[in-house]
């Protein structure tokens, strides 16, 4: 299996031109390749999973994410791009991990 970062209408013209067989994409595109294809799964079906697709805003604000998920989600998205030849290169380490802000949420979350 190779993961390509593509845009949702440059994924419906690959879907339509056979040269994709699966995508994770949303509305309205979503729709449009369900047309000749079936849902494999759902960002809801991986979240419970624990892989979470999508924050609300009250869980992006708050310490648990802003204080431990975030470095660690930055860094993969990273990771990502550079596989897709998206991004030059990687930071330190040290660069994700200082991206949380838990003493700060902390503070919001507790007025």
């Amino acid at each position: 299996m190779t993961l390509v970062n593509m845009q949702p209408d440059a994924i419906a013209a690959a879907w339509r031109g056979g040269d994709i067989d699966a995508a994770f994409v949303w509305e309205p595109t979503l729709s449009e390749l369900v047309k000749n294809g079936h849902v494999v799964t759902t960002a809801a079906e991986t979240a419970k999973a624990g892989k979470p697709t999508y924050l609300d805003a009250a869980a992006q604000a708050g310490p648990a994410y802003l204080g431990e998920q975030l470095g660690a989600d930055l860094k993969a998205s990273a990771e990502f791009l550079l596989s897709q030849g998206e991004i030059q290169g990687l930071a330190a380490p040290e660069a994700y991990a200082g991206a949380v802000y838990a003493a700060a949420a902390t503070k919001v979350s507790a007025k």
